[in-house]
């Protein structure tokens, strides 16, 4: 692309596409020869920037937020819009958790919000600090981390708090979950920490 971008690239593969989130726009690029397919919006909007990374949900759709307050589901071959959520009060930082048939979209404005695949808003969760990671999920729970020093394990189904843990230092990317059940994730504290997703004991 031309021209300088205000934000770091997301990226996300499916086959033979590349879905890129760079700057004010969202790019669909075939992965063979480089050509681009779409891009969303149309025509650059200087109030819309991307910095998480596109998200593909079984049924075609491409979930991805912008820095101001729109989060957006795209059509995954023509970019057409399909339905957006703009009533969030921070930016769209992180990427969204899709499993099965819910969206789980963490806010910079503290709130992890929850969708079905046609947009429809469900529970949400609200921490003390902004979410710009995005959650994992073991199949069990939902574990967020926060700019509040906390991960928060939370019941898939309606939101409510199974276990929260201070991990001394903001979390600002997203966990990575082991087969052995630990969450292993960087602080502002310059600390790997590592917590035992069973009781969220460090």
């Amino acid at each position: 692309t031309a021209g300088m971008a205000g934000s770091w690239p997301g990226v996300s593969v499916d086959t033979d596409i590349t879905f890129i989130s760079y700057g004010p726009q969202v790019y669909a690029v075939r992965i063979t020869d480089g050509t681009q397919v779409w891009r969303f919006p149309e025509k650059a909007d200087p109030r819309k920037t991307f910095y998480a990374a596109p998200v593909l949900t079984t049924d075609g759709q491409l979930i991805v937020g912008d820095y101001g307050n729109g989060l957006h589901s795209l059509d995954a071959q023509s970019g057409l819009e399909r339905w957006a959520f703009t009533e969030a009060k921070g930016r769209w930082i992180g990427s969204v958790l899709v499993v099965d048939e819910t969206i789980y979209a963490p806010n910079a404005d503290g709130k992890l919000y929850t969708f079905d695949l046609r947009g429809n808003k469900g529970w949400q969760f609200e921490a003390k600090g902004a979410l710009w990671a995005a959650p994992v999920t073991d199949g069990e729970k939902i574990y967020v981390g926060s700019m509040d020093h906390f991960i928060y394990a939370l019941n898939p189904a309606n939101g409510t708090v199974a276990w929260s843990v201070d991990v001394g230092g903001a979390v600002i990317n997203t966990p990575a979950l082991s087969a052995e059940g630990m969450l292993y994730l960087g602080t502002l504290n310059n600390e790997i920490v590592v917590v035992d997703t069973a009781n969220g004991s460090i």
